[in-house]
């Protein structure tokens, strides 16, 4: 009996230090690993605001434009569109996917996609580049060891961080798997549109003569460039809006300046056939006879009496003024003879 109660003694010390042990290690303040898997676990599910890229952005501006700066909104709308080009990809994605009826995402659908969403010379060169970088990862696949790995951004030799890429593209896509080179595809053609984004706009900002690039060159790079208009034509980018005055806003010519008149159409046939055209004979109407003017009356008033003539002298030629009206000639009357009446004559010594 003694031997039992020593054993349930001891045993009963044993569980209170295991106690008093466990107690004190949990009074110790956590670990930093700790800390980060229990917001891992803890936290909100990734969204697509979760990811950003601007470190990215600026490494492909610099190798553009090495001089060339960029301000705060302009690099937050640059990383934008880097959103918008993952999630237009990944749409058409969606659709080839849901046709084909697979589950598995790979680096030819990727393509098929680039091919279908991005319009003319632009989907080549996106797809040219595409492959260049997939082979390349592809060669340079072994060089990764435990204990120094290399990233696949460098193995595929481009700017854009692939896991970054990848976690966003499986956000958004219905694949329940993917390739090991469907990302790397989908980094490089990302990388492919913002280093054109960015060589475009640098030029405006240059040709405005200015340091940084702005919202407003990101604009006008855009609506300069006819396909990439094409691509983000649904898409509402900061920056104003394309320059455009109305023809009457504009303005227009004075009316002393004559417009050049349009040649008639006998001449434009006459060029047409070589000057070889035949004169048209044209008859002579006959000329009518001078109205006589109607002398209307009116009621209670007698017609107005006809003026007279009125004669006008030349000047003289020392420059005298001359009378330009004169008064009308009295009509001449003719004198007519009398006759002749011989009066008596009386002789002398009559009575």
């Amino acid at each position: 009996m003694s031997r039992s109660t020593e054993k349930s003694t001891e045993s009963q010390t044993s569980k209170n230090t295991n106690s008093k042990g466990s107690s004190e290690k949990v009074s110790q303040p956590p670990s930093q690993t700790d800390v980060k898997k229990s917001k891992k676990s803890s936290g909100k599910p990734l969204t697509v605001n979760n990811f950003n890229f601007s470190v990215y952005v600026m490494k492909v501006l610099k190798q553009i434009h090495p001089n060339t700066g960029i301000s705060g909104s302009a690099l937050a709308t640059m990383v934008n569109l880097v959103k918008v080009d993952v999630a237009k990809l990944v749409s058409v994605l969606n659709q080839l996917m849901i046709r084909s009826g697979a589950k598995t995402l790979k680096e030819r659908d990727v393509i098929a996609a680039i091919r279908i969403a991005l319009p003319g010379e632009l989907a080549k060169q996106a797809v040219s580049e595409a492959n260049k970088a997939v082979t390349k990862y592809t060669s340079n696949a072994e060089k990764g060891t435990k204990q120094k790995p290399v990233p696949r951004a460098v193995r595929a030799g481009i700017v854009f961080n692939v896991t970054r890429v990848e976690n966003l593209m499986m956000l958004q896509t219905s694949a329940f798997r993917k390739g090991v080179t469907a990302s790397v595809a989908l980094a490089t053609v990302v990388e492919y549109l913002t280093s054109e984004v960015l060589e475009l706009a640098g030029n405006a900002a240059a040709s405005f003569k200015k340091v940084r690039i702005t919202p407003r060159h990101i604009k006008l790079s855009i609506l300069g460039d006819e396909e990439l208009n094409c691509f983000y034509r649904d898409t509402i980018i900061s920056g104003g809006i394309s320059p455009y005055i109305h023809q009457s806003l504009l303005p227009q010519p004075s009316e002393s300046v004559k417009k050049p008149s349009k040649p008639k159409v006998a001449e434009v046939k006459s060029k047409a056939s070589g000057g070889k055209q035949k004169p048209k004979v044209t008859k002579a109407k006959p000329e009518k006879a001078a109205a006589k003017p109607k002398v209307t009356a009116a009621k209670g008033k007698k017609p107005a009496a006809p003026k007279a003539d009125v004669e006008t002298k030349k000047p003289t030629a020392r420059g005298k003024k001359a009378a330009t009206t004169a008064k009308p000639k009295k009509p001449v009357v003719k004198k007519t003879n009398k006759k002749m009446v011989k009066k008596p004559t009386q002789k002398p010594g009559s009575t």
